[in-house]
């Protein structure tokens, strides 16, 4: 046990996380100009059920985030950090616009 309660590094994934993640609404992700939805997406990133073709661990990708709303520029960039065994992506934000990060706060319930 930590000072300030269980080691992080004990608890399961879902509970290390740092931001909700949101499944019950789906965002539009554009990649090199083809649009994917969000399985599931959290402040944090997102995972996509298909896969953008060529993509390796590690690689980062610039993208465009639709479906937030609140007239708030999408873009971002994000660093693939798994391919779920489910299929699809998994990302996580390594550059996101200020505002774009606030509104999936919001829309989250961060």
């Amino acid at each position: 046990m930590g000072l300030f309660g269980p080691k992080r590094a004990n608890m399961p994934g879902h509970d290390r996380r740092q931001y909700v993640r949101v499944s019950n609404r789906v965002l539009k992700i554009i990649i090199e100009g083809r649009a994917y939805r969000t399985a599931d997406w959290s402040a944090g990133g997102f995972r996509l059920d298909d896969r953008p073709e060529g993509l390796s661990i590690s690689d980062n990708v610039d993208g465009i985030i639709r479906g937030i709303g609140f007239g708030v520029p999408g873009d971002f960039t994000a660093q693939v950090v798994r391919f779920p065994a489910e299929g699809g992506v998994a990302m996580r934000f390594v550059d996101i616009h200020g505002r774009c990060f606030s509104a999936l706060l919001e829309l989250s319930g961060n």
